[in-house]
């Protein structure tokens, strides 16, 4: 399948070979014609946003010539006056990047960073650079448009972090990116609640004051209703600052089954686990099968102070020896980027995670959890 990339210099790669289009018009034609994939695109257009001015009729049609013996002649149709990109939109990859904005904001919307993260992080990952460089200035609002998408997802980044219990190891980064966007008022908002996580409230309020500031200069208004709203609760030192909570109030993620009940008779068990806990990063619950080692452990985690990236249970019992640990705890976690992603995941956030019935995979798990430790 042909698959067309415009986040980034133009490219065609079938089945994931990349295929060399010939540059100038030709590769701007490909690129014009995948902006609206599956739609015809009148061949007055055409001629009007790649020459930008009148053009003979058979010089657009010797690029589209060029194009069908590059990528295929059943791929670059007529239809009338106009020619059409025969590709499903997900051979485009704006449309890849159209479904992760949609999934990123809804999982915020629904109280889950973890996945408004991953889904944000995803879809940063398809920019390979600038959109479209070298292209004509018919590009410039299709450039402008996926330039504020990367934006915006970055904001969704930094927001999900600092949601997930990120502080002052990430002010730096939000120091420079509104320096460097200094009328984003989404990042000010990030940058004035990890400065107070991280204990500093009076930098808090004098980044407050100076968003405040730049609005009224650059604009002529006042900050919105989130930056005021934070403002308050910064004076006020509102609990729902503190991390974990973050200032959307959202709840730590996870997936722990309910409680099933009391634990009769563990009692010296669980004091045991929980101290040890308290005291190191790994603890292992050791037993024949049958004594309880799953419900033990899942009631120690009920009753931890639930940490800002969570509590989850990766259960193995049914993955076999070939099976890429990574992949199943990223699975589960909701983390894509396998390996590398679940360490950017973790981190970012404070983690609990209990490996259930790890017995046919003790040296892939060790080595695992050796890696993630690190």
């Amino acid at each position: 399948m042909l698959t067309v990339g415009v986040l980034g210099p133009v490219e065609a790669r079938l089945d994931g070979v990349l295929t060399p289009v010939p540059a100038g018009k030709t590769t701007e034609l490909l690129a014009r014609l995948a902006l609206d994939v599956g739609r015809p695109v009148r061949v007055d257009t055409l001629v009007e946003d790649l020459w930008g001015q009148p053009t003979a009729l058979n010089t657009l049609q010797s690029k589209v010539s060029q194009l069908r013996r590059t990528i295929g002649r059943e791929l670059v149709v007529s239809v009338g006056e106009a020619y059409r990109l025969a590709l499903p939109p997900e051979a485009v990859d704006t449309t890849e990047l159209s479904a992760l904005v949609t999934t990123s904001a809804a999982a915020a919307a629904a109280g889950d960073p973890a996945a408004s993260l991953a889904a944000a992080r995803a879809g940063l990952a398809l920019f390979r650079g600038d959109v479209l460089p070298g292209v004509g200035d018919w590009a410039l609002p299709h450039r402008a448009r996926w330039d504020e998408v990367k934006l915006s997802l970055l904001e969704r980044v930094m927001a999900g972090r600092v949601d997930l219990g990120a502080g002052g190891e990430i002010v730096a980064e939000l120091q420079t990116l509104t320096d460097e966007h200094p009328l984003r008022e989404g990042l000010w908002v990030t940058l004035i609640t990890a400065l107070y996580r991280a204990g500093r409230q009076s930098d808090a309020l004098a980044a407050h004051r100076r968003v405040r500031r730049l609005l009224d200069d650059e604009l002529g208004v006042e900050p919105g209703p989130a930056l005021r709203a934070l403002e308050q609760q910064i004076l006020r030192q509102s609990p729902r600052l503190v991390s974990g909570g973050g200032v959307r109030g959202v709840r730590a993620p996870g997936n722990l089954p309910p409680p099933v009940g009391d634990t009769i008779g563990r009692d010296d068990d669980l004091a045991a686990v929980l101290g040890a806990l308290a005291g190191h990063r790994l603890v292992t619950i050791l037993g024949p099968g049958g004594v309880g080692k799953t419900r033990l452990a899942l009631e120690v985690a009920h009753r931890l102070d639930p940490p800002p990236g969570g509590v989850w249970l990766i259960r193995l019992d049914g993955v076999d020896a070939s099976a890429d640990l990574a992949a199943v705890v990223a699975e589960t976690l909701r983390v894509v980027g396998g390996e590398p992603g679940l360490h950017d995941r973790l981190a970012g956030a404070d983690t609990v995670i209990v490996l259930d019935n790890c017995e046919h995979l003790v040296g892939a798990v060790a080595d695992l959890v050796e890696a993630l430790l690190v």
